[in-house]
């Protein structure tokens, strides 16, 4: 099963209204995760986010699924054609292969070094599965390398028939693009 459709962006304005309200309770201490090891953005721009282990987010109305990230080394040949015929202007894949279904998130080109997908929540409904991700951009003081850079999050989930619907959403599942 294989699922290729473009990226789906929130409204502007809901989004920063979101991001505002996160920074504030995050700047008290409320509802914010720890922030992921070597980490070059300012603590209150980052979202809580799930490790890369893949702990559930809290999706109300749907199963929260456990998912790991997929080292290069370990996808499979679809998947890796898939990232390399893509990695330009960027998309998604589903893709189900022995006791696993990977899910594929490529950002498309960016300008700079400190760009990263984040993959934020994995839903199952009885209908769909819902894949929530970010792209998390550097910071304003954040140095980076100045060369084009392509970010990809390739991760696995258990085996499933159920479609995936890809959004770009925010750290809050309650939030408008959010699970």
């Amino acid at each position: 099963m294989a699922h290729i459709g473009p990226c789906r962006r929130p409204l502007l304005v809901p989004a920063l209204a979101l991001v505002a309200g996160l920074t504030a309770a995050g700047l008290s201490g409320c509802g914010r995760a720890p922030d992921a090891p070597g980490s070059a953005a300012p603590p209150a721009a980052q979202a809580p986010r799930p490790p890369e282990t893949g702990t559930p987010g809290g999706n109300a109305g749907g199963e929260s699924l456990r998912w790991e990230e997929v080292p290069e080394s370990q996808w499979p040949e679809a998947v890796r054609r898939f990232v390399e015929e893509n990695q330009r202007q960027g998309g998604t894949l589903a893709h189900t292969k022995g006791e696993h279904t990977y899910l594929a998130v490529l950002a498309g080109e960016q300008p700079s070094g400190g760009y990263a997908v984040e993959i934020l929540w994995v839903t199952a409904y009885p209908d769909r599965l819902d894949v929530v991700y970010s792209l998390r951009s550097p910071g304003p003081d954040q140095v980076t390398t100045a060369v084009l850079t392509y970010p990809a999050k390739v991760i696995r989930i258990p085996r499933t028939a159920l479609p995936a619907q890809f959004v770009e959403g925010t750290a809050d599942p309650q939030a408008p693009g959010g699970g």
